[in-house]
């Protein structure tokens, strides 16, 4: 499993378009195989701060993901909407 945290400053006066964006593309994205999880999270202590989280099966479905209209369209426009780039860091599962 792939696991996937994605961190977001929202500009306030953007909260909006930013959740309608987020919005269209966690709903198409939940139907793609290999999809196993997606989860938005609002910071406790830091206002406007999201954590996006997605489980995904494995690295192939994360790069089908990747070439997707409705990644590609909110990967482009998802900044417009923040104080800086996203970050993104990626994570796999260690067996115990």
């Amino acid at each position: 499993m792939i696991v996937i945290n994605v961190f977001f400053d929202v500009l306030p006066e953007c909260k909006e378009e930013f959740m309608t964006l987020l919005d269209d593309m966690i709903g198409k994205s939940t139907q793609e195989e290999g999809n196993r999880y997606y989860h938005l999270l609002e910071d406790l202590t830091q206002k406007n701060r999201y954590t996006l989280i997605e489980h995904w099966e494995n690295q192939d479905a994360v790069n089908f993901h990747n070439k997707t209209s409705h990644w590609i369209h909110f990967d482009k426009t998802v900044n417009n909407f923040l104080n800086d780039t996203y970050e993104e860091h990626h994570y796999t599962e260690i067996p115990f």
